[in-house]
């Protein structure tokens, strides 16, 4: 079974929080032609314990092609690992963050990935594993993130600074900004070099006259959110 690792645990997590690596990301996927944009549904605000609370947020989001060429995909549905909030949209290229939270798999070698590998193997995208994205269509998605956020910072202990539920909220509204994984980290098979994605990258080259085999992570255009008006649930006693 697939278990998410906290950022806090992982160094290779650390992409939505650093700006460097969010605008490098925005940039290259908007040159190559694929957006994510979104809603915000709810905001739900439940409290864990003595000194944090969670902040739910349910989504609609959809992934867009703005470009001219056709974009692969794979037919399961992508991962949301996690988000950050700022408080303008251009603090994300500048790493200036109120608070970020997200959870990658980690290492899966289940016969599900291996079995995923040689269907996916062919000449040609498999009509049955991926789906092709036109110039201007968009694949509306739904999903959820969420947030651990201090309610008392004195007793809040964590590697890094996030600032307390009443400060976001007096801020609000505020900027959101989600990451979206649509080639599974597990589909590449378990070596040293796992990171090049020397399989998808394959695929890319096999399948280039039908289309672009997407394999970045992609970070969607901010969203405006208002913790204000968020539902509070308490925690029971």
């Amino acid at each position: 079974m697939t278990v998410l690792i906290m950022l806090s645990a992982i160094s290779t997590g650390l992409a939505l929080l650093t700006g460097g690596v969010v605008a490098q990301g925005t940039s290259g996927q908007s040159s190559k032609g694929l957006t994510l944009r979104g809603k915000i549904e709810s905001v739900q605000v439940k409290e864990i314990n003595h000194s944090s609370a969670l902040i739910d947020i349910k989504l609609k989001m959809e992934l867009v092609n703005i470009g001219v060429k056709p974009i692969i995909l794979l037919q399961r549905e992508p991962l949301f690992p996690g988000g950050a909030l700022a408080r303008k949209p251009e603090d994300f290229e500048r790493g200036n963050l109120l608070a970020a939270d997200a959870g990658w798999p980690s290492n899966d070698i289940s016969a599900e990935w291996a079995t995923l590998r040689s269907k996916l193997d062919k000449p040609s995208p498999p009509a049955e594993e991926t789906r092709l994205l036109m110039a201007g269509e968009s694949w509306p998605l739904e999903t959820s993130v969420r947030l651990v956020v201090p309610t008392d910072p004195s007793k809040y202990t964590s590697a890094r600074k996030k600032e307390s539920l009443a400060i976001i909220q007096q801020l609000s509204p505020v900027w959101l900004r989600v990451v979206c994984e649509v080639w599974p980290w597990n589909v590449e098979p378990l070596t040293a070099d796992r990171n090049q994605l020397k399989f998808g990258h394959k695929l890319q080259e096999q399948w280039k006259d039908v289309g672009f085999l997407w394999l970045d992570e992609i970070y969607s255009d901010p969203i405006m959110m208002d913790v204000k008006t968020a539902s509070y649930e308490s925690r029971t006693p």
